[in-house]
């Protein structure tokens, strides 16, 4: 029951639909109906500009990193339960959170921001690693999808060959939650994956609409 209290408090935070929300409150826009449709910051970006869509992104990761960073220890010392048990579930209900937020009928968006908030808080440095292969995915190819497939994809490699013995020891519940979210990521890119094969899918800067990804 504890598990399941810290899991629905994080997901009641990252659920919180701010790429929807943004467009509404500002301009009165439902960004579901423009764009590619997604809530997640790329799509933010297209419709109302650049900083937007930064300001969207940022907020994306902060709803993963308080919930596994600040909320997990707090509920785990309020609950009586182990730290690590409480991170997994907190990290789990944001990124489900985001994918699946309630307040909007469980249309979300692909949750790679909200994850690399969640691993900012749970394994920072292997984050920031995974964070720089993205980065250099995308300079290389212009292809967000891409980027941010292989970039999330990396995290679990890194965080084992970083500390081999803290994530197959005490730490495989995190590890383990990596895995999760990178499947996770990879199902809701599945139709990027589809234009990537074929080769139609759009480049960042192209005036053609591209697949948001976060």
């Amino acid at each position: 029951m504890s598990i399941a209290v810290c899991a629905l408090a994080a997901y009641a935070v990252g659920a919180i639909p701010w790429g929807y929300l943004i467009p509404r409150l500002l301009k009165g826009i439902d960004i579901r109906t423009v764009g590619s449709g997604n809530i997640g910051a790329t799509n933010v970006g297209r419709v109302l500009g650049k900083w937007w869509g930064i300001s969207v992104f940022f907020l994306d990761v902060a709803k993963g990193f308080v919930p596994a960073y600040v909320l997990a220890p707090f509920l785990a010392a309020e609950l009586g339960i182990a730290v690590i048990p409480s991170q997994v579930a907190c990290g789990l209900g944001a990124i489900l959170g985001h994918m699946f937020p309630v307040y909007i009928g469980f249309r979300g968006g692909k949750g790679v921001a909200t994850s690399l908030g969640v691993f900012l808080g749970l394994a920072p440095v292997p984050a920031a690693c995974a964070l720089g292969t993205w980065a250099v995915v995308l300079a290389a190819t212009r292809y967000m999808s891409l980027g941010s497939i292989i970039g999330t994809a990396s995290l679990p490699a890194v965080m084992v060959a970083m500390d081999r013995g803290r994530w197959l020891g005490e730490g495989w519940p995190i590890l383990a939650l990596c895995i999760f979210a990178v499947l996770l990521v990879i199902v809701r890119h599945r139709a990027n994956l589809k234009r990537l094969l074929a080769g139609t899918e759009p480049k960042i800067g192209q005036k053609k609409e591209e697949a948001p990804t976060t």
